[in-house]
């Protein structure tokens, strides 16, 4: 078995914006409160909750991001398919003479 390639386990850039994009609602929405608390209301006060009630939405999504690939694959070619380790991976796709196969955890068993 030939090794061509490996993919780790990664995020998206989207998902990576999601994350600051959570840090920055929910800096904007404590410092609302803040104000609101300190002048006793206002406008501070809707402008706080709702920046606040955002960044929860937004927290709650990426707290449950999946990686787009959320375990190691590898693109191999394989010679001797009798030689291929059944137990230690398991084939996903075939194109071809290239099979990308992804290593079997104990999770997986």
């Amino acid at each position: 078995m030939e090794i061509l390639s490996t993919t780790l386990p990664y995020y998206s850039g989207a998902q990576i914006f999601a994350g600051f994009g959570f840090s920055l609602l929910a800096l904007l929405g404590i410092i609302g409160l803040i104000y609101t608390v300190r002048d006793r209301g206002g406008l501070g006060e809707y402008i706080g909750l709702t920046l606040f009630s955002l960044a929860f939405g937004t927290f709650a999504s990426v707290c449950f991001m999946v990686p787009d690939t959320p375990y190691t694959t590898h693109e191999v070619r394989i010679t001797d398919m009798s030689k291929f380790d059944t137990e230690k991976y398991e084939i996903i796709e075939q194109r071809g003479k290239i099979f990308v196969v992804k290593e079997i955890t104990e999770g997986d068993r």
